[in-house]
């Protein structure tokens, strides 16, 4: 709901989950919210997002580390942003060690992205990648 305050009354959030529940979920809230016309939801598979249309900026936020394939899921999101999108990814170091954290950066360093920063974030490892 935070994404969609932001983007405001012109911007579209587009919520990608495996699990049916939760972009139900995610749809409730939005309704709850007002937000409902500038969320979509998108079931993905395990191997693939579907996300086809550009991008300005993404956020994965505590979910790499359940990604089988995160190279394949970084090269398609590498080919949907646009030239200055950037990526966020937050991992829990609770259920992420910093090696693993570590080996999802160079996966997507290994797709084409570079790191831009390394934000601040409560109880989580994180980086910001951008396209080179």
């Amino acid at each position: 709901m935070a994404l969609a305050k932001l983007v405001g009354s012109n911007g579209h959030v587009i919520a990608i989950d495996l699990e049916k529940s939760m972009l139900e979920t995610v749809r409730r809230n939005a309704r709850k919210h007002g937000l409902e016309s500038r969320i979509a939801t998108q079931e993905c598979t395990s191997e693939s997002t579907g996300l086809r249309e550009p991008v300005d900026f993404v956020l994965c936020f505590w979910v790499m580390h359940e990604v089988q394939f995160q190279k394949r899921v970084f090269s398609e999101l590498y080919k949907v942003m646009n030239k200055d999108a950037l990526l966020l990814i937050a991992e829990p170091w609770a259920h992420v060690g910093k090696k693993s954290f570590e080996a999802t950066v160079l996966n997507a360093k290994e797709m084409g992205f570079v790191i831009v920063g390394e934000p601040k974030i409560r109880s989580s490892y994180s980086v910001v990648l951008g396209r080179t």
